[in-house]
């Protein structure tokens, strides 16, 4: 890029997101920290408190995260193997562990997908002897009593099996089952357990059920509510769970499990949240429950950049984190790899809404 110095044969390129260097400026040597913008510094060095970082497209939120972990780490703020990070997006898992791999001293940082979160503190439930098979419907422990479908066979497995069992017991449920639109059910019930609107409440504990409400009506498909408890008595007899049920499950089990709870906050002393503006309700309320009381926590997202409502992301989710929690707003304004114009031609430059961060700038191409 124009006034930046050549770079010699042999150097590697330019991390993206790192801000450029001046011309006759020595190349950055291996291990040393990479250059930042002042936005990018404000972030690494926030002192700790809860935060909100709101990052246009290729703001270099990878690289700006990875040395916030490198300096909270060196600084002694939080030990690497109780610092963790997570994101909804398996790409932006791989990139931030790609990069914390090339430091040993950040080798023992967690770095999950939420669902991977989810896994292991169901795994736990189960080691520790907390009830987490009962976590989201009523009776005994109930384990699969064949071996489960691929996740994404599960749907129609169960549903075919709640059929079957209708057209002997319910000959209105059967018709229901047998017009319904699978992939539409199979959408509307995703969002629905991504929302917390579950067909079984009695079963929670309190403090669950204040978060959860039953699944909504479905003006297109006024049968879906009623195939949603069918289906999940079914599913819940067999004992299947896909990748939607899953993080339900870990959400009710760390609700219901004090011995749980404690395991994890001491495992987890400080969490960065990466892609934030497409987390969900039940991955909000686990990464609510897992910092509750901690200052060590940030959230990196955009919510110009939500696009998952689709999937159960619910716009505002990072405003609302930090209103509940008074966080600190930082923003990443520079783009690195696009042109402004594109940037600002997103939901924002369609209207504004209430629960977008107000900007004091509009995203700008960062100077080359």
């Amino acid at each position: 890029p124009a006034g930046e110095a050549p770079r010699p044969a042999g150097e590697a390129p330019r991390p993206a997101g790192e801000a450029p260097r001046p011309a006759g400026e020595a190349p950055r040597p291996a291990g040393e920290a990479p250059r930042l913008t002042a936005a990018q510094r404000a972030v690494v060095e926030h002192a700790g408190g809860p935060a909100v970082v709101v990052a246009v497209a290729g703001a270099g939120k990878t690289t700006t995260m990875v040395a916030r972990v490198r300096h909270r780490v060196a600084g002694g703020a939080v030990a690497a193997r109780h610092l963790l990070v997570v994101s909804f997006s398996r790409a932006a898992i791989r990139a931030v562990r790609d990069q914390l791999r090339a430091d040993e001293t950040l080798a023992d940082v967690d770095v999950r997908t939420f669902h991977s979160l989810a896994h292991v503190l169901l795994a736990t439930a189960a080691r520790l002897g907390a009830d987490a098979d009962r976590a989201t419907r009523p009776g005994p422990a109930v384990r699969p009593t064949r071996p489960p479908p691929p996740p994404e066979a599960l749907v129609a497995r169960v549903a075919e099996r709640a059929a079957r069992e209708a057209r002997t017991t319910d000959p209105d449920l059967a018709d229901a089952w047998r017009d319904v639109d699978l992939a539409a059910f199979a959408a509307y019930r995703g969002r629905c357990l991504a929302r917390l609107e579950l067909p079984e409440l009695d079963d929670l504990p309190a403090a669950a059920r204040a978060e959860a409400r039953p699944p909504p009506p479905d003006p297109e498909q006024p049968d879906h509510p009623r195939l949603f408890a069918d289906f999940e008595r079914v599913r819940a007899a067999l004992g299947w769970v896909d990748h939607d049920q899953l993080l339900v499950d870990a959400w009710a089990a760390w609700h219901r499990s004090k011995v749980l709870r404690a395991w994890a906050r001491d495992r987890w002393r400080a969490a960065i949240v990466d892609e934030a503006q497409d987390v969900n309700p039940v991955q909000l309320s686990l990464l609510e429950g897992l910092t509750e009381g901690r200052s060590e926590v940030m959230l990196v997202g955009d919510d110009d950049q939500s696009v998952y409502g689709f999937r159960g992301a619910v716009p505002g989710s990072l405003r609302g984190f930090a209103a509940r929690r008074q966080a600190t707003v930082l923003a990443l304004p520079e783009a690195f790899r696009s042109r402004a114009e594109p940037l600002a031609g997103g939901p924002r430059g369609r209207g504004s809404a209430r629960w977008r961060f107000p900007r004091s700038s509009r995203a700008r191409t960062a100077r080359r």
